[in-house]
Order: C-alpha cells, then structure tokens, then sequence
C-alpha cells in the first residue's frame, strides 16, 4: 500500500490484508498519522470496528505484541495499558492492526507526574511484558552514531561538542547500556501516551513498542520529558519517578538527574544520526532544525556540570 500524502485518503486506493478487512468491515475512512520514521501508521475506520494499522512494523515490535496480548488483563490491573493486538501478519512484510486505544495526551500533560507514575507502574509490571533478549533493542552509543549526528550540526558547533560527547558515550555506556539493566519500552516520548477512550479516569495508554529492551529506567524517563530539560527539571522528573518506584535500591536523586539528562542527550544525538541515515519521516524532520541550534550550547551545559 502507498499512501502518497499525509492527511485523509480514499480508501478504495488503498489495498488491505484480508484480516484487518475482516476486523474493520469494508474501511470507509483512513487517515495517515505522523510519526519518527518506518512506513507508516494510519487509522482506518469501518463499520465493524476503527484500528490503527502499521506497516513494515520490525519483528521486535510484532512479537511483543503478540506475547503480551495474552497478559492485558494482568497488565491492566497492574495499571499498565496498551492499544489491544486485533491482527497481525507477513504480508510480504511484518503489520499489526492494533485497536484503537484512545486520543492522543494533550500537550499540556506532557511530562507530568501522571506520566511518570504511569511508566514507573510499567516498569514495576515488567515480568509480565519484558521479552528475550534476542528481540531487545539494540541500546548503545558508539563512535558511529557520534559520527552520523555530527554530519547535522554547523563546522564549528561540531568542534564545540565533540570531545564533551566523546566522553558522554563513554559515561553511557558504563552507566545506562551496561547490562543486565532493566526491561524499557525504549521510546515513551509524549506522542507515544494516549488518554484511554474507555475508562472515566482517563488513565494512560501506552504504544509504539518497536524499541522496547533493557536499558537503565532513567533512559524511558528522559525519553519521556519533552524538549531539551534544564538540570532542574529533570531533578523534578527525578523526584516524581522515584516516589512512584518505592522498590528501587538506587535512590540517589542527584545520580538519577545526572542519567537523565545523559539519557536525553543519548536520544537527540541518536535522532540526529537517524537524520544523517534517511530514517526519519518528512514530520520528524522538523525538530532537527531545533535541535541544530539549540543542542550544541545545551549539550555543552550538561557537560560542564
């Protein structure tokens, strides 16, 4: 299927596999939703049910869907929800038609005390959803993905970052991708929480399960602030994940705001190595112009602390 433009589209263009058709009924309305990367998302409605279907999905994400739809309940009684598993296929290539869960958190809730409670409640369950390892994601930082993400920034906001990055990395991966670590969804960013459509309190779903793996939990915390957090607020993101994590050891509210705002300087270097490699969509591509002038003197901040 390819879908030419963002935005509505008539679904006679469109051609389906056969068990999503037969859990929608004949799609009378399909729209294309943006995201990071991949082929594409989109919501297609039909008279038996509206599902969100995505294509080219990587084998890690079909699994855990797969294996964990038998454990909904025992998930959602731990306070842990996600979009429900309708179908899935290997029509050539790996989708799930996923139900539709819920609309998307609005901005103003993003990176909140309730979302960090909600992703502690998700990684206090993990037993009940964390798969083998051989279908992790793969966590790193690498003198590859340095490389790749400094081809986006300016000669001389280059030279500026470098070596601060070179030991970013180093600090990474003995302290956030040394394993065993611990089961993350890997990509909790403010677009991937919905407000559940069928629940009065309105708890928070959780999707987009591609990256999930093992990692610290600070790497899921910082994914989830939204933009490039000062050393305060991620001390205050700190602060509310560990009063939802009774069950933690460490503890150390001035060691976690350190991994968070290592983590979230991991993630923004990662996006823009993605930039370099033509793996982002067309939408994503718009924060890259942000981060090309603001990452350099805030990376440079967090370092010098």
């Amino acid at each position: 299927m390819v879908m030419r433009n963002p935005g509505r589209k008539d679904p006679k263009e469109c051609e389906w596999p056969a068990a999503l058709r037969e859990a929608t009924g004949t799609p009378f309305a399909v729209t294309r939703l943006a995201g990071v990367g991949g082929p594409g998302s989109f919501r297609v409605e039909g008279p038996r049910a509206t599902v969100i279907y995505k294509r080219g999905v990587p084998p890690r994400e079909l699994a855990w869907y797969r294996r964990c739809a038998p454990h909904a309940a025992g998930l959602a009684a731990a306070g842990c929800r996600t979009a429900p598993l309708v179908a899935s296929g290997h029509d050539p290539d790996p989708w799930l038609a996923l139900g539709w869960a819920g609309p998307p958190l609005p901005r103003e809730r993003w990176g909140t005390p309730l979302v960090l409670a909600a992703l502690a409640s998700w990684h206090r369950a993990a037993a009940l959803w964390e798969g083998p390892l051989g279908d992790a994601y793969p966590f790193a930082w690498d003198d590859g993905l340095t490389r790749d993400a400094l081809e986006v920034l300016a000669a001389p906001d280059r030279l500026a970052v470098r070596d601060g990055w070179g030991r970013a990395a180093e600090e990474a991966q003995r302290e956030l991708f040394a394993p065993p670590g611990h089961a993350i969804h890997g990509d909790p960013n403010p677009t991937n929480w919905l407000l559940a459509a069928d629940a009065e309190e309105s708890p928070l779903v959780l999707v987009d399960w591609a990256r999930s793996g093992r990692a610290h939990a600070a790497v899921d915390v910082a994914i989830a602030l939204p933009g490039l957090p000062t050393h305060d607020r991620a001390a205050e993101a700190a602060q509310w994940y560990l009063h939802a994590r009774p069950d933690l050891r460490e503890r150390d509210g001035r060691a976690w705001t350190r991994w968070i705002l290592l983590a979230k300087l991991w993630s923004v270097v990662e996006f823009l190595a993605m930039a370099t490699r033509g793996a982002l969509s067309q939408e994503a591509r718009s924060a890259v112009a942000f981060l090309r002038e603001d990452l350099p003197g805030w990376s440079n901040q967090q370092a010098g602390r």
